[in-house]
């Protein structure tokens, strides 16, 4: 057979981008082998690698249509591969339909030619220089001056950006292009490409950040940026910070710029699920700059059409109206969503009689409206309806142009209950059986008259109203005598020749309060036939045989010309059973008195013959005479509605007995009587064909019923199975089995079994729920609430639920205590359940839930039965609870000047304040402590912002909430005191740190320090004839508070400066560079805008681009304004501003600010960690003087959260810092701390790694590599594996989301390269082989997941079960220790010479020294770009914890 498509479409199902990319191994013929064991349903295969220097074996188990399981080669293994999803799509597209094992391999290729770069081609010498690390002095520019003339020749100096600007002397004309189509379509939640293509003229260059795809925003005549490109090689591309790119940020795709010819190229963002609101205009923007004309922007604009199927209809009545008579009219709603483009609601009608829907009406299309993708139409129709339409189904449909792969009546519908329609009898039809030519009977035959007439509601109910009447009457004129007769059955036996006469049917019906009838005749002429001399011999028959009353046997005797019946022992003869409400006065005739002569002879002559039959027997010799035959049913049967059961009789046949065909029959009992009446006849084994007979019963159970042939369960016994299909209500009754044994010495017996059948019902969904009218509830009030549905049979209950948002599970509230009675033949138990309860403040939003449930439901809890739901409820009730919440957050609110806070006042209630109408709103209002006065403030949804606080701000700020509903209002408040004060926010930095002078108290554990500062002065960046950049040297934060970084350029004559050339930088953790955070446009040219890097959004969602304002004559300010001052904000931030002159070209002027964040001094805001090892446990000192290992940064945190550190700093004035030291922990002897790159037991440690096909740098390569593969993004895969070092491998693997899968595996990842690890590098495998039992290794970093959460020095000196961490990195290295320890000396392994560590003695120092270690250190950690707490995983959240 053939790969069916099947196994790729459910092993890719949900992963767009696995089916893509195994879309394109196929199609890049990276598939190398292929073989298919059809017998096995296996597959094993070989696919290319997309870096193309490797190759994979993979091998896949079918099952069924899925994929039992698979497993490949490369770093995924068992979890979905996109080379697995390769093999299924090439089996599906390249194996053909055979019988025999199919294979496939490909030729292998020749290695492609490794393509060098310039850069390696010709590598650039060592630079001997470097660059200053002071500002640029007028010196500097003189130095420079000389330096250039002693060349002795006019020298010029370029300097730009890489990417360099292809300028031409000559300028040229200009003639880039930017193309897009007009149009673009896409559908609703499926994926489509916004592409433009651009072609980039001779004289001109673009560059990253130009090429810019734009939206139009709502109702306005712009755009605003959603993503910038970067040109082929130049750069990435990333979505701006606008709300049309955070729209579309998640579900959009920026893919690498292409060439498509000559200078052309093409932008393509992937949009992957399509939302109605991506419906509008996208403008493509790029701006090329030419040296001659300066920058230029081209624009091309396409339109996003956003379609949508049609839906299934969702608002059509499940109840019509129930008193619809012929040729009248009623009302069909339906409503649904058509679609987009908008489509149309067509209604059809389906009569059982006819083969397909019939088109009555549809709906006339409406308008497209632009950004709407679901039109909500309702289409109403009224069909007068005639008899035909009776028991029709109605049904609504609805259709537009995405939906074709359907008729158009099955496309989404929904259809109505069977409608009833009421019409009058019509004219009956008389059906006679036995039916004999002319209608002429013979005297003591009987005759069937069945009458039937159309009608609704049929006449066959047999009420008062709904019936058949028969009546009699011999000759014209003569007064008609009502007959009995059963549901327009008329039944005559033993006929005599006074039922000659005329037998008219008339059929009633009646409803909504109209009666109706109709009438037919029919002759019937009973004569009496001459009896001759009797025959000699006499035959029984069963053809045409009844059984009366489950008793009388009718036994045909015959003799020429006369045929004469006579009763069985079970029952009289010679009698009618036919009660007939008519009299005669006129005496027996004569030809009565003949008949009944002939009578007497025919009788006389049956004994005589019955007499021989009886005497030849006797002289063959004497029967066997056992027990007569017996006939068993079970006694009760259980069926549900809709299933099938079977009606099983088992009869035995005794010695001497038989059974003849017709003579087994199950009969059902009559409705409101005690007789029965059959239903089917039966022929034993062999002996002739099954039959149903025409009664009421047998017509009831025809068409669902089948009768199976009686088989034989052992010697004599037989089992007869009547199985009735699709059981309905009414075939709840008892029903009786009936067998007649005939016997040459009893005669026939009649045995009969009873079994009763009960039919049960499901409860069924609730149809009809009211809610009470859900725009004037308010707290506290009573609403009704009323359920109706069917409760099934048994009669199960209904219960009201109760669904809050913040509870996890609906709340039973009440149920129903009434169960209906059960009543025989009813299976419908309509119950209405109301409840009135009071709601509260709570119940806002909530929803109530209608279930029902009886014994027949046992699949799911309560609440999840057959059930109905109202709309959420929406709740009034008054404002309460507001809380003023402030940020920056300070203890006793006592803000410095200059600074400033926001205070944002919330309050409950519906509807909520924040509406800010008239009614519901928030109100702020001021009071100084020394007025009365009251000033109202201006605020924003209750949030009020005061900056640049003064001491005059001092005083009660007021919020007031207010709402309102029902003609009520209401409002409550809230207060909280300011206090500004002059006195607060002491400006320092660690590098203003100039001396540092310290003491020890003797017999207490006190230290004193006294530090001193002195205040920098601002740098200014100057160059050339270009404009200036100036920014403060150092700006100074304080925790929680705001600061705004403000930058200023002029420009010079003839200078320019264009949208996204003036920006904000942050200097990168570990690194000289400085990455991108914010750009600005000059004031009336554009819009300021966040990038994506990494800084940007730690920043953005804390910080404000305020416009760029005018100070001067060409003189600008820029300002970023960062807002609730965080310590990680704490960098050097740079000002870079592109001059373009038409002289010199693009010039790129930088200036660098220091921002310092710190505590706030009368917040006490927490002590900064210090670690003094050498301290004993009493907190005294081991030697006075002693020297303390400090960090600079310890002096300006001044905070710490860290509940296991012994020593603690915290500010107690001004210029004086105290060192207050605890209790310490005792040493850990057994433990080996590591970290960092020299250590062997570090990840960060350089060697090779030969895993998962490719070699590694060091284990931190390996793991960031799997984790980036494992999470899908193979780009950052590749990266990662030509990263320089760990470091570098490490801080592209915090920048990977990490998935479920990964949060899973990581411990067995990195567990398996640990091991690689230890097999693959032997002085690492020594290491763990060579330490004591007891040795317990610790990743002594800040990271609380793979480290301690501690330093070296801290790991060390602190109890286990102390660490912050978990240490999973160094638990993972003592595992594999204890293994390797535990091998033979003849393993593999060697075992490796054991080292003698020695201590190292601290030795005493003074405070000089120690201040240039500090210094030292702290500038040596910074150029390095290692961070302990970077080490390992970094998907866990590493806390701020500080080195000691």
């Amino acid at each position: 057979m053939a790969i069916s498509l099947r196994f790729w479409a459910s092993y890719t199902e949900g992963r767009v981008k696995l089916q893509r990319r195994s879309e394109n191994s196929v199609s890049s013929d990276h598939v190398l082998k292929f073989v298919f064991d059809e017998e096995n349903q296996y597959i094993t295969g070989v696919v290319q690698a997309s870096m193309r220097n490797v190759a994979y074996k993979v091998t896949i188990e079918l099952d069924d249509d899925t994929v039992k399981r698979s497993t490949c080669e490369c770093v995924m293994r068992d979890y979905y591969c996109h080379h697995v999803a390769a093999v299924l799509l090439f089996g599906y597209k390249n194996v053909s339909k055979t019988d025999i094992r199919c294979s496939w391999l490909k030729r292998p290729k020749s290695q492609p030619k490794k393509i060098e770069t310039i850069d390696e081609m010709y590598p650039s010498p060592n630079p001997t220089y470097s660059a200053l690390s002071r500002p640029f002095d007028d010196t500097d520019h003189e130095a420079l001056y000389q330096m250039l003339g002693n060349l002795g020749r006019f020298t010029g100096v370029w300097l730009h950006e890489s990417g360099a600007i292809g300028a031409s002397p000559d300028g040229g004309s200009f003639e880039s292009l930017v193309e897009v189509s007009a149009i673009t379509t896409a559908r609703l939640s499926a994926s489509v490409d916004l592409s433009f293509n651009y072609t980039v003229g001779p004289s001109d260059s673009v560059y990253s950040g130009f090429i810019v795809w734009q939206a139009k925003k709502s109702g306005t005549s712009g755009f605003e940026n959603i993503a910038t490109f970067s040109p082929s090689g130049g750069g990435n591309n990333s979505f701006t910070t606008t709300e049309s790119a955070m729209n579309l940020k998640n579900r959009a795709e920026l893919l690498n710029i292409t060439p498509i010819g000559f200078n052309s190229f093409r932008a393509v963002m992937r949009v992957l699920k399509v939302h109605c609101l991506d419906e509008k205009e996208y403008q493509s923007s790029v701006t090329f700059f030419n040296l001659n004309t300066g920058p230029q922007t081209i624009t091309a604009v396409t339109y996003l059409t956003v379609q949508a199927p049609a839906e299934q209809p969702y608002d059509i009545p499940d109840q019509v109206p129930s008193n619809i008579e012929e040729s009248t009219n009623f009302t069909l709603s339906c409503t649904a969503n058509v679609g987009k483009p908008p489509g149309n609601i067509k209604w059809w009608r389906y009569r059982d009689q006819a083969d397909a829907l019939v088109l009555v009406a549809e709906s006339s299309e409406i308008p497209a409206q632009p950004g709407v993708c679901v039109y909500n139409v309702t289409f109403s129709i009224q069909p007068v309806v005639t008899r035909d339409d009776d028991q029709s189904v109605w049904r609504c449909s609805v259709d537009n142009e995405l939906l074709t792969s359907s008729p158009d009546q099955d496309k989404p519908n929904q259809e109505t209950a069977r409608i009833n329609v009421f019409y009058k009898v019509g004219v009956p039809n008389i059906t006679k059986y036995p039916n004999v030519l002319n209608s002429q009977y013979s005297v003591a035959h009987s005759v069937n008259l069945t009458c039937v007439a159309q009608g609704n509601p049929s006449p066959s109910t047999n009420n008062g109203i709904n019936r058949y009447v028969w009546t009699f009457k011999t000759n014209l004129g003569d007064i008609e005598t009502e007959l009995s007769s059963t549901n327009g059955v008329l039944s005559l036996n033993n006929l005599q020749e006074t039922d000659t006469g005329t037998y008219t049917c008339t059929a009633f019906n009646g409803f909504n309060g109209k009666y109706f009838n109709s009438s037919i005749n029919e002759e019937l002429y009973v004569v009496n036939t001459t009896t001759t001399s009797p025959s000699t011999t006499a035959e029984w028959s069963t053809e045409n045989s009844v059984i009366h009353d489950q008793k009388e046997v009718e036994v045909t005797t015959t003799v020429p010309n006369t045929t004469t019946h006579f009763a069985s022992p079970a029952g009289p003869a010679g009698n009618s059973d036919t009660e007939r409400q008519k009299t005669n006065d006129d005496d027996l005739s004569m030809g009565a008195i003949v008949v009944l002569m002939v009578n007497i002879l025919i009788i006389v002559t049956v004994i005589l013959v019955m007499l021989k039959v009886w005497y030849t027997k006797l002289q063959q010799g004497p029967a066997s005479r056992g027990d007569s035959g017996t006939v068993q049913t079970p006694a009760l049967l259980n069926a549900t509605i809709g299933s099938s059961v079977d009606l099983t009789c088992e009869y035995t046949v005794g010695p001497g007995e038989s059974v003849y065909s017709g003579l087994i029959v199950w009969q059902a009992k009559k409705s409101g009587s005690a007789d029965y009446e059959n239903i089917a006849t039966f022929s034993p084994p062999g002996e002739g064909s099954n039959s149903f007979t025409t009664t009421e019963s047998a017509m009831i159970l025809k068409d669902r019923a089948e009768l199976l042939d009686v088989t034989s369960n052992g010697s004599d016994t037989f089992r007869v199975v009547m199985k009735v299909r699709e059981v309905q209500c009414l075939d709840e009754k008892e029903y009786q089995c009936s067998v007649t044994f005939t016997s040459s010495s009893t005669g026939p017996q009649i045995k009969n079994a009873v079994t009763s059948l009960t039919v049960q019902g499901p409860a069924q969904q609730p149809y009809n729920i009211l809610a009470p009218n859900l725009s004037n509830i308010e707290e506290n009030m009573k609403i009704n609430l009323s359920c109706t549905a069917n409760v099934g049979k048994p009669p199960g209950k209904i219960k009201w639920w109760r669904y809050r948002d913040q509870v996890n599970a609906p709340l039973l509230i009440r149920e129903s205590s009434e169960i209906p009675a059960v009543q025989p033949g009813v299976c419908v138990y309509k119950v209405t359940f109301s409840i009135q309860p009071v709601v509260t403040k709570d119940d806002d939003q909530s929803v109530w839930r209608c279930s029902v449930d009886n014994e027949l439901l046992t699949g799911s809890p309560d609440q999840n039965k057959p059930k109905l739901e109202t709309a959420r409820i929406n709740v009034f009730y008054k404002v309460v609870d507001p809380k003023i919440a402030k940020h920056p957050d300070i203890s006793n609110s006592r803000y410095s000047v200059g600074s400033s806070v926001t205070l944002t006042c919330v309050a409950q209630g519906n509807p909520i304040p924040s509406t800010n109408n008239d009614i519901n709103k928030y109100k702020w209002t001021f009071q100084t402590i020394s007025s009365h006065n009251v000033t109202e403030l201006s605020s924003n949804n209750g949030v009020l912002s005061l900056n640049n606080l003064q001491e005059t701000d001092t005083g009660t700020y007021t919020c007031t909430a207010f709402n309102g509903f029902n003609g009520k209002t209401f409002n409550i408040s809230i207060t909280d005191e300011l206090y500004i004060d002059t006195e607060i926010g002491l400006k320092i930095h660690p590098l203003n740190l100039i001396g540092i002078t310290w003491s020890r108290d003797n017999g207490r554990s006190e230290f004193r320090i006294d530090a001193f500062y002195y205040q920098q002065g601002t740098i200014f960046s100057k160059g050339g004839d270009c404009g200036t950049v100036q920014t403060p040297a150092s700006v100074t934060a304080t925790i929680g508070s705001s600061v705004d970084l403000t930058c200023t350029y002029t420009l010079e004559s003839g200078d320019s400066v264009y949208s996204g050339f003036i920006v904000w930088q942050a200097k990168k953790s570990g690194s000289v560079d400085y990455e991108n955070i914010a750009t600005f446009s000059p004031p009336g040219e554009g819009n300021n805008s966040f990038t994506t890097t990494e800084s940007a959004m730690i920043l953005k969602d804390r910080a404000e681009l305020l416009e760029i304002t005018s100070t001067g004559s060409n003189i600008f300010r820029v300002v970023m304004r960062v807002k609730e001052v965080q310590y990680l904000d704490e960098k050097e931030y740079q000002c870079s501003v592109t001059f373009i002159s038409t002289s010199t070209g693009p010039q790129t002027k930088s200036t660098v600010t220091s921002l310092t964040v710190q505590a706030n001094p009368t917040n006490h805001a927490g002590p900064a960690y210090l670690w003094t090892p050498q301290l004993s446990k009493s907190g005294g000192s081991k030697n006075a003087g002693q020297s303390i290992k400090l960090q600079p940064v310890n002096l300006v945190i001044c905070h710490c959260n860290h509940r296991h550190h012994s020593s603690f700093l915290y500010m107690n004035s001004i210029q004086q810092i105290t060192l207050l030291t605890i209790e310490s922990y005792e040493s850990q002897n057994n433990v080996i701390a590591f970290n960092g790159e020299d250590n062997i037991l570090s990840n960060f440690f350089p060697c090779e790694l030969n895993m998962y096909g490719f070699t590694h740098k060091s284990a931190e390569h390996a793991f960031q590599y799997t984790k980036a593969v494992r999470c899908g993004d193979l780009d950052t895969a590749k990266t990662i594996l030509e990263a320089k070092d760990a470091l570098s491998a490490k801080r592209l693997g915090d920048k990977i989301r990490p998935n479920e899968q990964w949060a899973d595996t990581r411990e067995s990842v990195m567990t398996e390269i640990i091991e690689n690890k230890c097999v693959q590098v032997q002085r690492f495998r020594e290491k763990l082989r060579s330490v004591k039992k007891d040795t317990l290794f610790a990743e002594s970093t800040y990271n609380d997941t793979w480290g301690t959460g501690l330093n070296k020095e801290a790991t060390e000196n602190t109890k286990i079960e102390a660490w912050p961490g978990k240490n999973l990195l160094g638990q993972i290295i003592s595992k594999i220790s204890k293994k390797i320890r535990k091998r033979k000396k003849s393993d593999q392994w060697s075992k490796p010479s054991q080292k003698q560590q020695s201590k190292v003695n601290t030795k005493q120092r003074d405070i000089a020294q120690m201040l240039r270690e500090l210094r030292y250190q702290s500038e040596s950690e910074s150029m390095s770009g290692f961070d302990a707490s970077t080490e390992s995983d970094s998907d866990e959240s590493t806390s701020a914890k500080n080195k000691g």
